[in-house]
This record gives structure tokens, sequence and C-alpha cells, in this order.
């Protein structure tokens, strides 16, 4: 297992056993079981992870750190992904996909909405953004590269921003 490995499977652990920062915790509403309505803005993926980004994406927009969500999500396309069947593993690695960039990027660009507004500083971000590295990662890929990929897509995704807002951090990104 590779340290970002060990890293999510510490995290899905936390997550599982409601961890800090779960919806239960912040007090932020989630949308209901797969089947229900989606939450407005949401990444959309397959029905049975559609739960976890709904849930992820929702204390993303409040601009609560949606790591512990994406890691249960993580926990749960485990089994998945060291599974045989490649439709599924399609579906799961979409789904971490989904929840790694796109809703850590939404998260990323609400916290800088709050450097912006003089909540937070540049300071303040740069704390926060070594989360990066556990937004991206998945417990159960091996695969580096994939890691890298979403760690790079989602750096894209934001850096403009912190560029504008925290001149030169976006380089340490």
């Amino acid at each position: 297992m590779t340290k970002w490995g060990t890293v999510g499977t510490a995290l899905a652990v936390l997550a599982a056993c409601g961890g800090a920062g779960s919806s239960a915790e912040s007090g932020a509403e989630v949308s209901g079981d797969a089947g229900s309505e989606p939450v407005a803005g949401a990444p959309q993926v397959a029905d049975s992870y559609q739960r976890s980004v709904d849930e992820a994406w929702t204390l993303a927009t409040a601009g609560e750190y949606p790591g512990n969500a994406c890691a249960a999500l993580q926990g749960r396309t485990h089994g998945v992904l060291r599974g045989d069947d490649e439709a599924a593993k399609v579906e799961a690695r979409q789904a971490i996909e989904a929840c790694g960039v796109t809703v850590g990027a939404k998260y990323y660009l609400t916290y800088l909405d709050k450097v912006a507004s003089g909540e937070y500083t540049c300071r303040d971000f740069i704390t926060e953004s070594a989360k990066i590295g556990v937004m991206v990662t998945s417990i159960s890929e091996d695969d580096e590269a994939a890691t890298l990929g979403r760690r790079e897509r989602l750096v894209e995704a934001i850096s403009a921003r912190v560029e504008e807002l925290c001149p030169g951090v976006a380089r340490v990104l």
C-alpha cells in the first residue's frame, strides 16, 4: 500500500465511525437515498454513490471540509475496485473523480470566497490546501498516476482564483 493509501484508509475508517466533519455533526442538510431529488449543482454519479457525493457537495458549498464524506465513498468503492466487474469499476472511479476533483474544487473555491471576504487569510488557505492530497487519493487504487492526475485537475480548477487572491501560492499547490 502506498503512503496515500494509508492516509485514505485512515480517513475512511474515521468517516465510517462518524469522525469530525460529518454532516450529522455539522448540521448540513443532505439529500436522501439514491433515487431522491439530486442536490443542485452536485456532480451526477451512479446511484450507489450519489448520496455520498451529494453529502460532500452540500458540505463543500457550505464551506465545510467534505473529505470525510469522500473518504466514506472511497471506502464503499474499495471492494468494487478490487473485484472483476469492469462496469462497476468505471462507476466507482467516476464517483472518486467527482468527489475528489469536482467537489474538492467547489470546496476550495468556496474557501477562497471567504479569503476574498476577509473571513480567512491566504495563510489560512495554505494550511487548508495541505488537505488536497487527501481529497484526491483513493484508498483502493495503488495507481499513483491516477492520484496525481486527480490532483492536477483539482489544482487546475482552482489555481486562477488562488493566484488572484494569494499571488504566488498557486505555484506551491
